[in-house]
């Protein structure tokens, strides 16, 4: 079965309590068909959520956030309610997905090249990294997905040496990522099962405008991607 979290006839209903007809259980609804927890063998966890895009309005924006995180939080439990299933990934790696400074790390581990980087609220690290790089091209990067009202979403975006001066008060706030600015022909996604490697190429740089070239997300409904 393929279970979607957003679909309007896709349900989780986990039932708890003290009485022995209420006991801890968890059933999973799918086009009308219940199939129950305890029987699922294998997950196949791969929930990728539609990404929010800055053309919703603001208000639109934190429920759909809101929705997303409230899936969350019922999807991290669901390994206790699935006690014969085999996941893949196990849940605990995949939160680790999201953990951007974790997967800088782990780049660097297992031999990747990665941009210099400098995860800080202290404009004078911010400062020091337009020193480190070569070109002196710097980006900035949520670590999380930030909405500037009215009703944008903020993408990845080249900064200026005097940044760190002018926005002092806006770095000092919270950890962001600042990174050396990257040339590309092209980006990659890629994904590793076991052995094997799947590589998508995604043209970002045939884009017209410079700041989308530096994030195409800001273009991922164009067909030429």
């Amino acid at each position: 079965m393929l279970f979607n979290p957003l679909c309007g006839s896709h349900f989780i209903e986990i039932t708890v309590g003290n009485h022995s007809e209420l006991c801890s259980n968890c059933t999973v609804v799918v086009d009308g068909e219940r199939i129950a927890a305890d029987a699922i063998r294998s997950v196949w966890y791969r929930w990728k959520p539609a990404v929010l895009l800055a053309n919703e309005d603001l208000q639109g924006l934190i429920a759909k956030d809101f929705a997303l995180k409230e899936w969350k939080s019922v999807i991290r439990s669901l390994a206790s309610y699935l006690p014969k299933a085999r996941w893949l990934n196990p849940l605990a790696a995949s939160e680790l997905l999201n953990c951007k400074p974790h997967q800088l790390r782990l780049a660097q581990q297992v031999g990747l090249t990665v941009p210099q980087t400098s995860i800080t609220n202290n404009p004078t690290a911010v400062g020091k990294l337009f020193e480190q790089v070569n070109h002196g091209r710097v980006i900035f990067k949520s670590l999380t997905p930030l909405f500037v009202p009215p009703d944008k979403l903020l993408y990845t975006t080249e900064i200026t040496k005097e940044f760190p001066s002018l926005s002092r008060e806006s770095i000092t706030r919270c950890p962001a990522i600042y990174q050396e600015l990257v040339e590309r022909k092209s980006d990659l996604r890629i994904t590793v099962v076991g052995r094997a490697v799947f590589v998508t190429r995604i043209a970002s740089q045939i884009l017209d405008e410079e700041k989308d070239r530096l994030d195409w997300r800001r273009c991922q409904e164009k067909d030429e991607l």
